[in-house]
């Protein structure tokens, strides 16, 4: 997959179907992972809300306010064969779970799940959770790595809103 810098400009040429995507900082490596029926439109969101200091991501809103210069996408265009929404939607989804998880097996930091004041926050397919923890550490990876058990929970968790979207 080709990166491109994260601009209106470069969007252009991104077809409006189904795909994941990824934004990233280039200066930290952090990923935001996101799903979607149309590509292009998808996009421009994330690129509008940065630009207008409204993104609901407020760790990524924050480093993008730092220097949007740094910031770049990519994506994976899904091929689909079902014309079912849902089993689309199942489809989708599951796509951008394997990107979440591979970030994780890969210790790629992701503004997705992130540690703010002692809490793993996880952005998921739009909706947020919160899993309480007694440690005021932001490296996320060090943290699961240290208790499998809370790794096993993030997973359920990602995949128990993936059967219930």
């Amino acid at each position: 997959m080709v990166e491109h810098k994260f601009n209106l400009d470069s969007m252009r040429e991104i077809p409006e179907t189904f795909g994941v995507y990824w934004i990233i900082n280039e200066k930290t490596n952090q990923n935001y992972i996101g799903e979607t029926y149309s590509l292009r439109s998808r996009l421009k969101e994330h690129y509008w809300a940065l630009n207008a200091n409204r993104h609901y991501n407020d760790l990524m809103q924050s480093d993008y306010n730092k220097n949007s210069s740094i910031f770049s996408y990519r994506y994976q265009i899904i091929e689909m064969e079902s014309q079912d929404f849902l089993v689309q939607k199942d489809i989708q989804v599951e796509a951008e779970s394997r990107a979440i998880y591979e970030c994780i097996d890969l210790q790629i930091p992701l503004y997705n799940i992130h540690i703010p004041s002692g809490k793993i926050f996880i952005e998921y397919n739009n909706t947020y959770s919160l899993i309480h923890l007694t440690i005021e550490e932001r490296d996320i990876f060090t943290v699961l790595r240290e208790n499998p058990d809370l790794m096993n929970q993030v997973k359920i968790l990602i995949s128990s809103k993936k059967t219930k979207s």
